[in-house]
């Protein structure tokens, strides 16, 4: 009978606190969970970047991330700065630019090019080293090259961003209308049904509404597609207490 209290003593003491130990965890971070990986939070070198345009507006300064069909234009002598952005982060990077000679070496830097600079090549080199025998080909270099187009145009309405497109919304595709792309810089840059005209922030392809003083609280973003004439925009607005949601779609007349 003392045996038996006995045993039974042990076993409620390992229930209570020798169990903790003996519970499975779910933590891959853990090496004492059963689900532990070694390699967890483990990323290999990228050298992924994006060529942005920055724009302030009346809300906020705006990041239009248009990597396009490789062309930025403009009507101006100068571009206003074209950035470059590291898509990751990374223990260190290298850029070169044209046939800049300075080595960047920031995640994000901007350069002031004319014009007609034509054809730009851009390199990233990234370096991260990751836990040895995660990867199978890790050497902690990582290289992505792009070029970009810089064309000399003679007035803001030769961009492709730019001014008449007709087309539909698409829960009334019956119903055609235009929606008129005016130079942003006007006041009342565009009109859409319920929500305009009023200003927009325009990137490269682009373009966002430049919202803060209208009383339905319109949100939008437009987006030219790769063809070049098929234009995109998701915008809405509040009506009775609801946010609505539309979009158009429309081919460049």
């Amino acid at each position: 009978m003392k045996l038996t209290k006995y045993i039974f003593g042990i076993l409620l003491v390992f229930s209570l606190f020798g169990c903790n130990g003996c519970r499975d965890c779910d933590d891959p971070a853990n090496i004492d969970c059963s689900n532990y990986d070694p390699c967890y939070g483990e990323f290999e070198a990228n050298a992924e970047f994006g060529v942005f345009k920055r724009r302030s507006g009346t809300d906020t300064t705006f990041w239009f991330d248009d990597p396009t069909d490789d062309t930025i234009y403009s009507e101006l002598p100068v571009f206003r700065l074209v950035y470059f952005k590291s898509k990751h982060t990374m223990d260190s990077v290298k850029w070169k630019v044209g046939l800049d000679p300075t080595i960047y070496t920031d995640n994000i830097f901007a350069v002031n090019f004319p014009a007609d600079a034509g054809l730009i090549h851009i390199t990233q080199i990234a370096f991260h080293q990751s836990k040895e025998g995660c990867f199978s080909a890790n050497d902690g270099i990582d290289t992505v090259k792009h070029s970009v187009y810089l064309k000399k145009i003679d007035s803001f309405q030769q961009r492709p961003l730019c001014c008449d497109f007709k087309g539909v919304l698409m829960d009334n595709p019956n119903d055609t209308f235009v929606v008129k792309l005016y130079d942003p810089t006007l006041p009342g840059g565009i009109a859409l049904p319920d929500v305009g005209p009023y200003e927009i922030i325009t990137g490269f392809t682009t373009f966002v509404g430049d919202i803060k003083h209208y009383a339905n609280e319109p949100k939008l973003f437009g987006k030219l597609q790769s063809d070049r004439k098929t234009l995109i925009i998701d915008y809405s607005y509040l009506k009775n207490g609801s946010r609505v949601e539309k979009q158009f779609v429309g081919v460049k007349q």
